[in-house]
């Protein structure tokens, strides 16, 4: 396919359609940069999540390096109405936001809905964080979905875990056999 040159009369009358692309590859129509944004943006949904749960374990607040820089993470805990659990783990103003929280809340039951999300699997086991300066964390919102998350709760009366979390203790759901054999087989060539 021949690219053609447009005098300026008629790169008028076709501006609104055709715009070019960075980097110099040439021209696309709004069209199809839109969709390549959705595209993109599809990509980033499957890893952009919102998320419900009852906090039950919340770790101390750790004072890190990370890229050169101190930053504090915090990693807590929260559990679905099956009672499986998920770990969140907040770095910098969310980690000071949620432990000033904790610290200043004594709450039996308290249920977190976090909004925009980053999920990470690594060995069956599945982590959630922040996406910096996107997320959104509430805790017990007066929301129809909270209440009624919260009654269907287990009746168990287990009270929130406060900085003797240790995440290591977290059991890893994939059998080393199952990581080397069955997820990822080796893979032999014969010449």
């Amino acid at each position: 396919m021949e690219t053609v040159s447009l005098c300026d009369e008629e790169a008028l009358g076709v501006a609104s359609a055709i715009t070019p692309v960075p980097g110099g590859v040439g021209h696309m129509t709004i069209f199809m940069l839109l969709c390549n944004t959705l595209e993109a943006a599809k990509r980033i949904s499957i890893f952009i999540n919102d998320i419900i749960g009852e906090v039950v374990n919340v770790g101390p607040s750790e004072d890190l390096m990370a890229k050169g820089k101190s930053t504090i993470k915090l990693e807590l805990t929260i559990r679905d109405i099956t009672d499986t659990r998920l770990i969140c783990t907040l770095w910098s103003g969310y980690a000071k936001e949620v432990s000033n929280f904790f610290k200043s809340n004594e709450a039996s039951c308290i249920v977190c809905v976090a909004r925009f999300v980053c999920a990470q699997e690594f060995r069956g086991a599945v982590r959630v964080s922040n996406v910096f300066n996107a997320t959104e964390i509430l805790f017990d919102p007066q929301l129809q979905e909270v209440l009624d998350f919260k009654s269907k709760l287990p009746n168990d009366d287990l009270a929130i875990n406060r900085e003797n979390f240790d995440p290591k203790s977290t059991p890893i759901r994939v059998y080393l056999y199952d990581e080397f054999f069955i997820k990822n087989p080796i893979k032999l060539s014969v010449h």
